[in-house]
């Protein structure tokens, strides 16, 4: 109700890691929601993730979810949790650490950007509200991206900044 009414509201839901959250908290009117698996450490070498939990944040302002992502990543350390980001087709694991691995941001990126060229302020804005990731872990997945020639960029040369236009490039062939 309170998302409804336009007061500032945040949400924070536990569950199953395979419960669908987001599409209740979207009818519940929150347009932000942010979802992610938290794996413990598995107990026996070569036995897997075991299962762990799902956290849902639904908020209304971007900067609630933005510190809400800052915390899950904030870890220090080992800490023998790994997160898995519920919107990712491969369901990889990533370790938790200030600095996420951009490996699995570069791969949701690849499958956004198959649907049209973005900017990269659309981009960031992508991994801010569809992934586990940060708006910053974006531009360090874009880099890679860039340098693997997975993408390309317009322009081509300066800084990449949020007007410039990124590309999917065919394997063999000009940017899509």
């Amino acid at each position: 109700a309170a998302a409804r009414s336009g007061r500032p509201a945040d949400l924070l839901l536990v569950t199953a890691p395979d419960a669908p959250l987001r599409p209740a908290l979207d009818a519940a009117g929150f347009p932000l929601v942010a979802e992610v698996d938290l794996l413990a450490a598995p107990t026996l070498p070569g036995s897997g993730d075991d299962e762990g939990l799902r956290l849902a944040f639904a908020t209304g302002s971007d900067r609630s979810l933005q510190a809400f992502k800052d915390a899950l990543w904030a870890a220090d350390g080992p800490t023998g949790v790994r997160y898995r980001d519920p919107a990712d087709p491969q369901g990889r694991a990533v370790d938790v650490g200030p600095e996420a691995d951009p490996g699995p941001l570069g791969g949701e990126l690849l499958a956004e950007l198959a649907r049209g060229p973005r900017t990269v302020t659309e981009l960031r804005r992508f991994a801010l509200t569809s992934t586990v990731y940060r708006a910053a872990d974006a531009n360090r997945a874009l880099t890679g991206l860039l340098d693997a020639g997975a993408v390309a960029r317009d322009p081509e040369h300066g800084k990449l900044g949020g007007d410039v236009l990124i590309s999917a490039v065919r394997p063999g062939g000009p940017a899509a």
